[in-house]
């Protein structure tokens, strides 16, 4: 699942995320096809703690938010 079209300012930008991210995993689930795209964000609505696995610049970096 890739970034792209960032906007400053946005709550996509505030979290940490940059045009040409790719995010790997959501919760420790991959994100490869649209479904589990969909299943993912099924699953943050219901979950506090939120794990992103992305990849930039070709190394992984985890990105930890708790949502309040």
């Amino acid at each position: 699942f890739a970034v792209s079209e960032v906007v400053p300012g946005s709550l996509v930008e505030k979290l940490g995320l940059r045009n040409n991210d790719v995010i790997k995993k959501v919760n420790g689930m991959p994100v490869t096809r649209p479904e589990e795209v969909m299943q993912a964000y099924a699953q943050l609505q219901r979950d506090s703690n939120i794990e992103l696995e992305v990849e930039r610049g070709g190394r992984s970096e985890i990105f930890r938010y708790e949502i309040r």
